[in-house]
C-alpha cells in the first residue's frame, strides 16, 4: 500500500509548523466567483454595443420620405353666347398638382341665383347636391393633369357665382367662389368651429359661423349645417330627415350658433357642410371641423 496514504494532514485552520518526518500536502481550491461576474460584464457590454450598433444602422437605412406637392385645383365656367345672351352651361375642375384624390370624394356645386336653383344643385330640403367622382365618366381616381366635369341643363343665367367644394375623407381639399360674368358677392364663411373644442362623445357642444358680407348679420339671412358624416345626433335644432341643423344669429357673441346638439359618433375629425342664403337669393357655404374625443 502507498505510504502517503497515510501522510499526517492538519486540519484547516491548525498550524503545527513542520515536523520532522512528515510531508505536509497542499489542497487547492479554484475560486469562481470573481471570474464569473467579470466576464458577465464583459458579455453584457459586448451585447449592449452590439444591440446599439445594429438599430443605427437600420435606421440609418430607412429612405427619405419625399415631400408631398400640395394639391392644388383650377375651375372654369364654359359658357354658350346666343345672340345677345350668355349662359353657363358648364363646369370644368382640373386637378393640378398634388397626391391622387380618392374615388369617393364628393363634390359640392352651390349656385348663387335662386332662379337656378334646381334639381342641380339642391335636394329636397334645400340639401346640398354632391357629384362623385364617376359622374364625369371615367369611374377612377382624379389624378394629377385629368379635368372634372359637368354640365348644366338647364343652362345658368348671368350674373351667376357658383361656389366649389370638394371633399375626400371628411377632410376640405378645395373650395372657391367662380364668378360668371357681373356679379356681386355672396356672404362668405370666414370662420367656423364647435364650442367646446374638443367635443366630448356623448356631451353638449354647439357649432358655430361667422359670415362677412351682405346680410351676414340679419335675420333674414338662413344658415344651416349638415352633419351626415355624424351618427347618433340629438338636439331641439337638429332635424332627423334631412341631418341639419339650423344656426341663429347671437347679438350677444356676433355669430351664428346652432342649438345644442349631442352626438355618439366615435373619436375623430369629421366635417360638417355649412349652407345658406341672404335675403336677395344669393347663397354661399362653407365648412366645419368637428373633433370627437371619447
Amino acid at each position: 500500500m502507498d505510504a502517503s496514504a497515510y501522510r499526517y494532514r492538519p486540519r484547516a485552520g491548525t498550524d503545527f509548523g513542520p515536523r520532522r518526518g512528515v510531508t505536509r500536502r497542499r489542497v487547492w481550491r479554484r475560486k469562481r466567483r470573481a471570474v464569473s461576474e467579470v466576464i458577465a460584464t464583459i458579455l453584457l457590454l459586448g451585447m449592449t454595443v452590439t444591440l446599439f450598433s445594429a438599430v443605427f444602422i437600420l435606421v440609418n437605412r430607412f429612405p427619405t420620405p419625399q415631400p408631398q406637392a400640395q394639391t392644388q385645383f383650377e375651375t372654369t365656367l364654359a359658357t354658350k353666347v346666343s345672340g345677345n345672351a350668355t349662359t353657363v352651361i358648364g363646369i370644368n375642375i382640373t386637378h393640378g398638382t398634388g397626391p391622387t384624390v380618392p374615388l369617393s370624394a364628393r363634390i359640392y356645386l352651390q349656385c348663387s341665383n335662386s332662379a337656378d336653383a334646381n334639381w342641380q344643385f339642391t335636394r329636397s330640403g334645400g340639401i346640398p347636391m354632391s357629384w362623385g367622382l364617376s359622374t364625369n365618366g371615367t369611374g377612377q381616381a382624379w389624378g394629377a393633369g385629368e379635368v372634372w366635369s359637368t354640365s348644366f341643363k338647364p343652362a345658368l343665367t348671368l350674373p351667376v357665382t357658383l361656389t366649389v367644394t370638394v371633399v375626400a375623407t371628411s377632410v376640405v381639399l378645395y373650395q372657391a367662389i367662380v364668378p360668371g360674368g357681373s356679379f356681386t358677392v355672396p356672404p362668405l364663411v370666414v370662420a367656423t368651429g364647435t364650442t367646446p373644442t374638443p367635443v366630448q362623445q356623448n356631451s353638449t357642444f354647439q357649432i358655430y359661423a361667422v359670415l362677412s358680407g351682405d346680410g351676414a348679420n340679419s335675420n333674414t339671412t338662413s344658415v344651416t349645417v349638415l352633419l351626415s358624416a355624424l351618427s347618433g345626433v340629438s338636439g331641439s335644432g337638429y332635424n332627423t330627415t334631412t341631418h341639419s341643423c339650423a344656426l341663429s344669429w347671437s347679438r350677444a357673441s356676433g355669430n351664428w350658433v346652432t342649438s345644442p346638439i349631442k352626438t355618439s359618433t366615435k373619436p375623430g375629425t369629421y366635417t360638417g357642410f355649412i349652407y345658406g342664403q341672404n335675403s336677395a337669393g344669393q347663397k354661399f357655404s362653407g365648412s366645419v371641423s368637428i373633433e370627437i374625443v371619447g
